[in-house]
């Protein structure tokens, strides 16, 4: 089969098949084929402004969150050098250490509404250093905001570490060792998942190496 088109000296193009003996002519009017090409380049040109706009919001929000990040910090904590900043990929103890490193962790978490976990962990450091007169109000309080089944920021754990933790609680003497297990169970679960995306975000990579950046 051959395809041979022709011009007229109209507005038209014919697309003239021959196979064997037969010719069939086609003729396709050239303001439908203009037609079909305006609508294409629109159809282009929507799908790139969309796409720009879309890159635009997302940075846009990036800068917004570190905005609040730097507000909520209070004035002494000073933004961290590129080699301290380095230190928080060694572990996440380190990360912790840090009140810069942990907001900015938190901030991270809280751009893909998954902080439960460590706001539970961040709320069982702080119950360590309580007074021991208020150890268990304060006991009751983590349980029932995040261990408890149906708790409001619900923190993933298996039944056994549910009722280990409830039996430390009731106990007579609350202690600081309460939440160990729970504790341990919640970051271990952040060290192989959200510690590991934090470090691979902008967020911690504009900090630890600024050169990739500016």
């Amino acid at each position: 089969m051959t395809n041979s088109p022709e011009h007229d000296s109209g507005n038209k193009v014919k697309l003239v098949l021959a196979h064997s003996l037969n010719t069939i002519v086609i003729v396709i009017p050239t303001t439908k084929r203009n037609l079909v090409h305006n609508v294409k380049e629109r159809i282009v040109t929507k799908l790139s402004n969309k796409r720009s706009s879309s890159c635009s919001s997302s940075d846009m929000r990036l800068q917004n969150l570190k905005s609040n990040i730097r507000r909520s910090l209070s004035p002494s904590s000073a933004r961290p050098q590129p080699e301290e900043a380095q230190k928080w990929a060694e572990s996440f103890t380190k990360l912790m250490a840090s009140k810069y490193g942990s907001s900015l962790y938190r901030a991270f978490l809280l751009r893909e509404f998954s902080n439960e976990n460590l706001d539970f962990w961040m709320a069982v450091e702080e119950y360590k250093n309580s007074k021991p007169q208020k150890m268990a109000a304060k006991a009751q309080q983590i349980y029932n905001d995040f261990v408890a089944v149906k708790a409001t920021k619900q923190v993933n754990l298996d039944a056994e570490t549910r009722i280990l933790t409830l039996a430390n609680i009731q106990s007579d003497i609350a202690d600081q060792f309460a939440f160990d297990r729970a504790q341990r169970r919640t970051q271990h679960m952040m060290e192989r998942d959200s510690y590991l995306r934090f470090l691979q975000s902008e967020l911690f990579l504009e900090l630890a190496h600024p050169e990739r950046y500016y």
